[in-house]
């Protein structure tokens, strides 16, 4: 098991790299680095400091998906936690996984730390979807003649499907990995507050995604770059989604070919939607980091 995910990584660092180096030889490294020198350090700071408020944004929604009554302050931490594993160590241990231990750890109930990392997840998956359809009547113009046309929606039917197969039909439930899986979701079920418990939660989500876009208009018009906000809008859901599969490290490579592929059909250039992509980046891991000396703090502890 062990030397299968070694392998996996391995496999999604050579698709990183070699999304990376296709996009870097094709637009000139010289390019992108005159592209990025233009941008003053202190947008970089305020994006980091702009995720590290999301992540505690994040860490509220994830205190009311647990019914629990320990601090804000501890979801804080191990969601900080959480990031630094994913960011900067992905692939090695899951980021997700670490959040859920610790919570067992702290509530004892292992049923509601797994079920409420992923509703925690699938909240913040559902704002995204909802932001785009929002933004998609008055972007089409962006999209319209092109494959994303096409592609949006059978991303967000595919993602209403897979959800009733999931909570309504329980597809798999036969297996008992699944069906001890979905028995952790139980507990949503069984309490009269779960209706008010989703719209506030899609509503805190609703505001770290827009805060998550805020970061990437930052650093656009710090690069003097003419993107509108209606295109980040529209494009981050999408490019957030494709980062989001398992392919690649972190979503490094893929995300990059996203901004320069989306971005480009508004006119942006090419080094200039990779500069974004890069920095957006830079300023999540170094929003991360604390997330190392909350870890090494706590697992002292």
């Amino acid at each position: 098991m062990k030397g299968r995910k070694i392998i996996l990584l391995i496999l999604k660092l050579l698709v990183s790299l070699f999304l990376l180096y296709t996009l870097i030889s094709r637009i000139g490294y010289k390019t992108i680095l005159d592209s990025v020198k233009g941008i003053s350090p202190l947008i970089i700071i305020s994006s980091s400091v702009i995720y590290i408020l999301a992540t505690y944004v994040s860490a509220v929604r994830w205190r009311l998906l647990t019914f629990s009554k320990l601090p804000t302050g501890r979801f804080f931490i191990l969601y900080m936690i959480g990031s630094f594993f994913n960011t900067i160590l992905p692939g090695i241990i899951g980021g997700d996984a670490v959040k859920a231990y610790y919570l067992y750890r702290e509530t004892g109930n292992p049923g509601i730390s797994m079920a409420s990392v992923f509703m925690d997840r699938y909240v913040g998956f559902i704002s995204l979807m909802l932001i785009a359809l929002l933004a998609l009547p008055f972007g089409l113009t962006y999209i319209k003649g092109t494959e994303i046309e096409y592609l949006f929606p059978l991303v967000v039917i595919a993602f209403v499907a897979g959800s009733i197969g999931f909570f309504r039909l329980r597809v798999g439930s036969g297996i008992k990995i699944l069906r001890e899986f979905y028995s952790f979701f139980d507990a949503y079920k069984n309490i009269r507050e779960t209706k008010p418990l989703i719209i506030k939660t899609l509503l805190l989500s609703g505001i770290i995604q827009l805060m998550g876009m805020l970061s990437v208009f930052l650093i656009a018009a710090g690069l003097n770059a003419p993107v509108p906000l209606l295109s980040i809008l529209l494009f981050i859901p999408i490019i957030v989604t494709v980062s989001m599969l398992p392919l690649s490290i972190s979503g490094l490579g893929i995300r990059e070919a996203g901004f320069v592929i989306l971005f480009g059909k508004i006119g942006i250039r090419p080094e200039v939607a990779m500069s974004i992509s890069l920095l957006w980046f830079v300023s999540v891991v170094l929003g991360s980091l604390p997330g190392f000396l909350f870890y090494a703090l706590y697992r002292k502890k």
